[in-house]
């Protein structure tokens, strides 16, 4: 009965809370920046392949808008102790990743879309940090066991 409670009183180190905070808040700073795409593409764009990268940008810009979502939607549910949050994180990430690199090759070059693929490791890390604070311990217990 006494460790049945102890289980229910779930208690999260404050390491843990403000780097969901804070993941939380960069995520909903890269959607605000998301929704001004001439931000991100505008300056590097020329008016010849403008018209050629307006549609591939517009899906990439897309399906990032939509990962990113999903990505503030996975962190609030961490917050709320969902495990799956965290795989479903993971998927979306790599989601992301490969379309990145399929957008870089159609529109770059093939060279261009590995060494895209391999700056995507930093992306990676973000999910194997939060993982990493996930073991942080609060009562000798790990955040990552509390999560359902």
């Amino acid at each position: 009965m006494i460790e049945e409670h102890k289980i229910q009183q779930k208690e999260r180190h404050i390491i843990v809370t403000a780097y969901l905070i804070l993941a939380i808040l960069f995520s909903i700073f890269i959607i605000i920046i998301s929704l001004f795409p001439e931000i991100i593409y505008g300056k590097r764009l020329t008016p010849e392949n403008k018209h050629i990268l307006s549609i591939t940008a517009n899906y990439s810009i897309f399906i990032s808008f939509i990962g990113d979502i999903i990505e503030v939607v996975c962190l609030f549910l961490l917050f709320q102790w969902k495990k799956n949050a965290f795989w479903i994180l993971l998927i979306t990430k790599v989601v992301m990743v490969i379309n990145n690199f399929i957008y870089t090759i159609i529109n770059v070059s093939l060279q261009k879309s590995f060494i895209t693929l391999i700056e995507s490791r930093y992306i990676f890390f973000g999910i194997m940090l939060l993982y990493i604070v996930f073991q942080i311990k609060k009562n000798g217990v790990k955040a990552w066991d509390y999560l359902d």
